[in-house]
């Protein structure tokens, strides 16, 4: 059965989305192919986004405006009016746009992981799971070392390829790292927010333009 184009922009780039991640090229109509390739070029998307979390000893802003290693202090927890306190009663707070960020990827079926080099890793996990993100999150490596490790077993779990691959990181040496193995990165020095996120994507699209010129 073909699948015919009725001008209704949205409802096609939801098919192409649709096909294009099952490569479904034959299900296509003669009509539609040159719509159809449009699409593909304006849908080109990550199949994997890695955002950072803590950094191990230099500033790490990319959820969250603090170090989870120094600037906070555990147990924490969530009070009656929802928010996350350290030991020391002082509120833990994540980037304003960040839930809606996850959130959206997450409705939008984006495969999400966490690639952290802090030494903090139960902390880390903890306020992840106060503020309720391990919902969002299919990958987590979080332990010290270098960043093309945590890269090389985030290609080895999900089986995308690097180049397929977007990272936010606040840390200009690991933008480097990373980017050494075809993974588009962005440096993202005051943390998240949308319009940062969607210059991420834009990137993302501008290397896979770029390669398949090549």
């Amino acid at each position: 059965m073909s699948i015919s184009y009725f001008g209704n922009k949205i409802l096609l780039e939801r098919i192409c989305l649709r096909l294009l991640r099952a490569n479904n090229h034959q299900a296509l109509n003669h009509s539609c192919r040159k719509k159809y390739q449009v699409c593909i070029n304006e849908m080109a998307e990550p199949k994997l986004i890695v955002f950072d979390l803590v950094s191990i000893s230099t500033s790490d802003y990319t959820l969250w405006p603090f170090w989870v290693d120094t600037h906070v202090d555990p147990p924490f927890r969530m009070s009656s009016d929802g928010k996350v306190y350290d030991a020391h009663k002082q509120h833990v707070k994540y980037y304003e746009d960040v839930p809606d960020i996850l959130s959206h990827l997450h409705r939008s079926g984006f495969q999400l992981a966490i690639a952290s080099r802090t030494s903090a890793v139960d902390e880390a996990s903890s306020l992840t799971r106060l503020f309720n993100w391990d919902q969002f999150f299919q990958y987590r490596q979080i332990y010290p070392g270098s960043k093309i490790t945590h890269f090389k077993k985030l290609h080895s779990q999900s089986g995308v390829a690097y180049e397929d691959m977007l990272f936010f990181d606040d840390e200009h040496r690991n933008i480097v790292d990373v980017s050494s193995l075809g993974v588009t990165c962005m440096f993202v020095p005051e943390g998240v927010n949308k319009a940062v996120f969607q210059q991420g994507m834009q990137l993302f699209k501008k290397n896979k333009d770029k390669r398949a010129s090549q």
